[in-house]
């Protein structure tokens, strides 16, 4: 196996402090420090696919970006055909051969349980796990898989990433005996960590040159990891997940194993990330010689679909392909378009960074990568991650205009807020929910006399502007930069509402009318006099 690429920090530095001071924290949002965009495909499909991993243990690396003090894991079979089952899973601090660091293997639990079976076509998130996540680092992530897979795996090739695969339930082992190193990861789609000083994260979705092809075995120097890099450096704590599927479209899905196209996979891999506040979206297959129109329409819906969800939009021009005619003509056409465009709330020009100014169709010589001449070598990659003005992610982002609930009975639906100075009050009129000025979210009763909340989110000091129900299920309290300070951290739930009943207990129903949160503040009727 390659030795993996620590970049700055030594392994031993990061493993002192791997489990210090690590917890999870209630009601602190989450925010995503690492992602894969999964597609799925079958070994008929994929002739790579050449691995079982009925009764083996996958070891998957993956590479963070922001650091937290608590994590949480992603797993997904939403391609699959049947219920998938992994058992044993543990997350540690692997060395520079891939064995994990004593001291720092931790059990991941779903629910309280080693186990857990993901239904056909549904992804799980795991239960917090406390483990403090350094910035820009690797993790290991070990999963059993005790029975047979399903026969479509849920995967990201194309990866730039040796794993391991080694016999039997061995993933608390440090070192796998003889194994075996399958370049995809399986299953496994997302980290998320808690860190109170996190502003956000950004996703990068694309294709080839957004995946990384070329930049390097285990080095991480795809541009999205320069970019983490660069706002580490700065002390901007962004999270920066790509979301890349080599080979993709922008406006139709594509053959396996090259994936949903990305205005199809534009929700679920973007605007469903944890605490994303920035997108820009960069490469795709599909620039054909005369939809230069259909494709800027595309780019439109996706500014359009961001801002709805207070999510900046940075646009980024399409690097040089090589070629000229007519598919260079819808190439300078989206470009003008991405460079002009007042909805862009900022521009990656990525052709300006990577042009040969002698051969505009064409890359600079020394960040030629590929023989094709598209994709760009490691120096590159850099100068990609080098044209982003890190500014943006220091200017305050968007919050929700006020969008009060429509009735008390339906409660707070996607997109509904409550804003600052207001107070809705239950059917009743019993009991009320309001930000203070003192940073608190709070509940009252406030006709009893004694002026006391039932309730509190605990955030003194920050300053709230409002809070917004999301589609993903999640009710979040941003304050008045966009900062997100606090969540019921129950997304995953598309379809919920917020509703303050007349028993004086705030609950969040998802779209099956299942209570999955409440403040526990609920009232017993008075028992009855005889």
């Amino acid at each position: 196996m390659r030795r993996l690429h620590y970049g700055l920090l030594t392994a031993c530095l990061l493993s002192a402090t791997f489990g210090a001071n690590a917890q999870a924290r209630d009601g602190l949002p989450w925010t995503g420090s690492w992602a894969v965009a999964p597609l799925g495909s079958t070994r008929a499909d994929f002739s790579e696919l050449r691995v079982s991993l009925a009764r083996q243990t996958l070891r998957q690396y993956l590479y963070s970006t922001v650091g937290g003090d608590a994590a949480r894991l992603h797993f997904s079979n939403q391609y699959g055909e049947k219920p998938l089952t992994v058992a044993d899973v543990h997350i540690g601090r692997p060395d520079g051969d891939g064995n994990i660091v004593a001291g720092s293997d931790v059990v991941v639990t779903f629910g309280g349980l080693p186990n857990v079976v993901i239904p056909a076509g549904q992804s799980i998130v795991s239960d917090p796990v406390a483990i403090v996540v350094p910035a820009n680092s690797y993790l290991a992530v070990s999963t059993y898989f005790p029975q047979a897979t399903p026969k479509t795996y849920t995967i990201h090739p194309f990866t730039e990433q040796d794993m391991q695969l080694a016999q039997g339930d061995v993933s608390g082992k440090p070192v796998f005996t003889s194994p075996t190193f399958p370049l995809q990861y399986f299953y496994l789609t997302g980290l998320d960590v808690q860190n109170p000083d996190a502003l956000g994260s950004v996703v990068a979705i694309g294709t080839s040159i957004t995946n990384g092809e070329n930049s390097g075995f285990d080095q991480n120097r795809r541009w999205t990891n320069d970019l983490s890099r660069r706002l580490a450096e700065k002390g901007l704590q962004v999270g920066v997940l790509n979301q890349g599927i080599s080979g993709g479209n922008l406006l139709s899905d594509n053959i396996a194993p090259y994936g949903d196209g990305t205005l199809h996979r534009y929700e679920r891999d973007v605007l469903d990330q944890a605490n994303v506040r920035w997108v820009v979206h960069t490469d795709f297959n599909d620039l054909g010689e005369s939809n230069g129109q259909e494709l800027i329409d595309a780019t439109q819906s996706m500014i359009d679909q961001a801002h709805a969800r207070h999510i900046k939009y940075l646009c980024s021009t399409y690097t040089p392909t090589n070629e000229t005619g007519a598919r260079e003509a819808t190439r300078q056409q989206l470009n003008a378009f991405l460079r002009t465009s007042p909805s862009c709330d900022g521009l990656l020009d990525q052709d300006a960074a990577l042009r040969d100014p002698a051969h505009p169709s064409q890359l600079k010589p020394e960040y030629f990568g590929t023989p094709d001449g598209v994709h760009p070598n490691a120096a590159g990659y850099q100068a990609i991650a080098d044209a982003i003005d890190l500014s943006i992610f220091e200017k305050p982002t968007p919050v929700a205009a006020p969008h009060p609930q429509a009735d008390c009975d339906a409660g707070w639906v996607a997109g509904d807020t409550i804003a600052r100075g207001n107070t809705p009050f239950s059917c009743d009129h019993r009991f009320m929910v309001l930000i203070q000025a003192d940073g608190n979210f709070a509940l009252y009763r406030p006709y009893t006399g004694d002026g006391k909340p039932r309730w509190t989110t605990n955030t003194p000091g920050h300053d709230l502007a409002t809070g917004e129900m999301l589609h993903n299920g999640n009710f979040v309290l941003y304050d008045v930069d966009g900062k997100a300070v606090w969540a019921t951290n129950t997304d995953g739930h598309p379809g919920s509402r917020l509703l303050l009943q007349n028993d004086g207990n705030l609950v969040i129903y998802n779209a099956d009318d299942k209570p999955i949160w409440n403040t526990g503040t609920q009232e017993l009727p008075r028992p009855s006099r005889r």
